[in-house]
């Protein structure tokens, strides 16, 4: 089987019907892929949707963990990929948001109320909810079977994407803000308790009792603060001090105890299943790197260049 697409809006694709969603589609990876998602910069808002899978992104710098349902939004200007260029199997939907150009969904003064808005997003990794992927698949199946009312359709379908994702951020700074006293301490006291004591087990009650918290409300709070469960975290935080330490030549048996890791199998299947490669692999890849000069692309160069994966 072999990996596929479905995209609107680029050379020798079928033109996109919106000129504010100039490129939209959808993607389909069936085996990780190495030297695959390039670093490269947008020059326009681009949205990035997980319907299946967990892909680890950079984006100028910064490391997001997408699980399914999530999405990552990327500005003009900011350098965006995956870890190592290597993009896990998974199935994704994509669209890039233009409010620059002419167009009759909007008027000037909405557009540049929407830019204002999109400008002020500071978290760039959101749940938006159960109706984004429904919404977009109107938008594609409308691309797909086009009428005299797809133009119409479209623009709605677009605007509740639209808001779905503002709607989203301001929900997350909210919820955020309301335990705003909580959330710094626990923020500050976990991660330093947990960044100095990864070679040992830690128990979720340990944690609770750090932050002198029920172990319910502790788990309440934990998910809403950092999205996603104790356990989860733990492993999350193992392995990416276990990308630090491939980068020295401690064997890969001592860095997994080191890590309080039960077996070095165990170690080598959690490292996989969270970047799609083993320990090995990636040791490999950070040494092919090093070697490598890195280039950043354009958008539409990373674009074709991805589309030699696809048949």
């Amino acid at each position: 089987m072999n990996n596929k697409i479905e995209r609107y809006g680029r050379k020798n694709d079928k033109e996109a019907i919106l000129t504010e969603m100039p490129i939209l589609g959808q993607r389909q990876v069936l085996h990780s892929l190495s030297n695959f998602f390039i670093q490269h910069i947008s020059d326009q808002i681009q949205v990035t949707y997980l319907i299946e899978g967990n892909i680890d992104f950079t984006l100028d710098g910064c490391v997001y963990s997408l699980k399914k349902g999530d999405i990552i939004i990327n500005k003009p200007g900011q350098v965006f990929g995956a870890i190592n260029d290597t993009f896990p199997k998974s199935k994704s939907a994509f669209f890039k948001i233009d409010l620059n150009t002419a167009s009759e969904g909007w008027s000037s003064s909405e557009k540049e109320l929407l830019n204002d808005h999109f400008q002020k997003v500071i978290i760039p990794h959101l749940s938006p909810g159960k109706d984004f992927y429904p919404t977009f698949l109107r938008i594609i199946e409308e691309h797909r079977n086009p009428s005299q009312y797809s133009l119409i359709k479209c623009r709605a379908y677009f605007q509740e994407l639209v808001l779905m994702i503002l709607e989203a951020h301001d929900e997350y700074l909210n919820s955020v803000n309301y335990k705003a006293q909580i959330a710094g301490d626990m923020l500050s006291l976990v991660n330093k308790f947990v960044s100095e004591n990864l070679h040992k087990k830690i128990y979720t009650k340990e944690l609770a009792d750090l932050v002198g918290l029920s172990h319910s409300h502790f788990r309440y709070l934990f998910s809403m603060i950092f999205r996603t469960n104790p356990s989860d975290y733990l492993l999350r935080k193992r392995i990416e001090k276990a990308k630090e330490l491939l980068r020295t030549s401690k064997s890969i048996t001592n860095i997994s105890y080191e890590l309080a890791f039960s077996s070095s199998q165990y170690f080598s299947n959690s490292f996989k299943k969270l970047t799609g490669m083993r320990p090995k692999e990636y040791r490999k890849a950070l040494q092919q790197l090093s070697s490598d000069s890195k280039q950043i692309y354009g958008d539409q160069e990373s674009s074709e260049f991805m589309d030699n994966f696809y048949t």
